[in-house]
């Protein structure tokens, strides 16, 4: 029976490529998301210390490791033979020799987030204990998620370019635009997730050298080259990737000692830069947010 619980509960996803597998929240046929879980909230903190020289100790700084996630699914089905195609259905999902799979979470607002995983162990049921056999089968997985945050599938997008096309500005600035010289102002990012995200800048030409972006206390990147009208330069903070539109490694032409900053959470300004720009050209930024925990 669907109650008003499980209609506000979340829907689990196994998904790897296009192969989908629901975690269902009631008992039914197929896979039972069965009690027991754990490892969706915060993950285990490692503190970086040394020693002081008048005893204790000194904190440095505080990393997050490792996700691992126990995640018991009973397999229901029909007789013998429906029981070992779905075992061999989800052992086939959470294969990661070619891409990674994924556990999603759907809120009932249809928002996604996921984080990839990797199977330890837990898909070999006791005969007579976790199955009868016939038509049930309990796996108590045991998963690896390296990453130690769920990463929305929702892209946090701006844009700087011909007229009305800025997203985010601060309040004196309401309109960010490309003049036939130069364009300057701050872009506000909000960032609403849990913890800093990885920006990926896409930069369309024409443009002179000389695109900056800064954060507030002057750190930040240059690309030092000019751009023509097809140019489009990726800038990926997370992989410090910086390529082409045909894919070429335009990481050099960064300007000396480069900080591909994330986006903290809250609310950040970012100084924006560009000489030589046109009606034509278009600076944008996406993000995805990242959120400590699921519940």
């Amino acid at each position: 029976m669907v109650t008003l619980a499980t209609q506000n509960a979340l829907q689990w996803t196994f998904e790897n490529g296009g192969d989908v597998i629901p975690l269902q929240n009631v008992v039914a046929k197929d896979f039972f998301k069965a009690e027991g879980r754990s490892g969706f909230g915060v993950s285990p903190t490692k503190l970086i210390t040394r020693d002081g020289a008048s005893g204790g100790t000194r904190w440095r700084r505080t990393r997050r490791g490792a996700r691992s996630i126990a995640l018991p699914i009973d397999i229901i089905g029909d007789n013998r033979q429906d029981i070992e195609d779905k075992q061999r259905q989800l052992v086939r999902l959470l294969q990661d020799d070619v891409t990674s799979p994924r556990l999603v979470a759907r809120y009932p607002n249809a928002e996604r987030f996921y984080t990839e995983i990797h199977y330890s162990g837990g898909a070999d049921p006791v005969y007579g204990q976790d199955t009868d056999g016939r038509t049930h089968s309990l796996w108590s997985l045991s998963l690896l998620a390296p990453d130690p945050y769920w990463t929305s599938e929702t892209q946090i997008t701006y844009s700087i370019g011909p007229a009305n096309r800025g997203h985010g500005l601060l309040p004196h600035l309401e309109k960010l635009q490309l003049s036939a010289s130069q364009t300057i102002g701050t872009v506000l990012f909000e960032n609403p997730g849990d913890v800093a995200s990885y920006p990926v800048w896409t930069l369309r030409g024409p443009g002179d050298a000389g695109f900056s972006a800064k954060l507030p206390d002057g750190s930040g990147f240059t690309f030092e080259s000019p751009l023509l009208a097809d140019d489009v330069i990726t800038i990926n903070t997370r992989d410090k990737t910086v390529v082409d539109q045909d894919g070429t490694n335009r990481y050099t032409e960064l300007g000396t000692s480069p900080k591909l900053f994330s986006i903290p959470k809250g609310n950040t300004p970012v100084q924006v830069e560009m000489e030589g720009t046109s009606p034509d050209t278009l600076i944008s930024v996406y993000f995805n947010q990242r959120r400590e925990l699921i519940f």
